[in-house]
């Protein structure tokens, strides 16, 4: 189970009245290997993942809450412990990750999106959810366009390009 810290923000003018305020959840881990096992917060964490789409027939993807809350529990209670997504789930079902101890591999499918706009894809994908504990990963897919090549030099200098600080 994740220990979350609860970020309160608030934006105050200059005549000491509350604009906006926010409640954001975050956790904070540190992540490595050795000896090719995964190493979160200091501890080994044997992963027992499945692919998941963030997508169902009854809903499509605007899924509630509750049969989330469902699935998730159907899911820790078979042993899974990781999320593979192809497609970006929503901010809210990554929050309920967080709150259910999970972790999250995300992908950035730019099938359909031209290379000067998959870098902003994929740094939007990254920012959004750098917060959330249980993403652990993040890729770059070209989901069923084989005849486009990955640059992986390419996305490597951009994700490479962010300062540590700013993660």
């Amino acid at each position: 189970n994740p220990f979350l810290y609860e970020f309160h923000t608030r934006v105050i003018d200059s005549e000491e009245h509350l604009v906006d305020e926010d409640f954001t959840l975050i956790g904070i881990r540190e992540i490595s290997s050795h000896d090719e096992k995964l190493i979160i917060n200091q501890e080994e964490l044997p992963l027992n993942g499945l692919k998941i789409q963030y997508t169902s027939a009854q809903f499509g993807s605007a899924i509630p809450t509750v049969y989330l809350m469902y699935k998730l529990e159907r899911l820790k209670k078979e042993g899974i412990n990781l999320l593979c997504f192809d497609h970006l789930p929503s901010s809210d079902f990554l929050a309920l990750t967080d709150r259910y101890g999970f972790c999250v591999m995300q992908s950035a499918d730019t099938f359909d999106v031209i290379d000067s706009h998959a870098e902003n894809l994929i740094k939007t994908m990254i920012f959004r959810d750098r917060n959330h504990p249980s993403v652990i990963s993040w890729k770059y897919t070209r989901e069923l366009d084989l005849s486009r090549s990955i640059n992986e030099e390419l996305v490597t200098r951009w994700i490479n390009g962010f300062e540590k600080q700013t993660l």
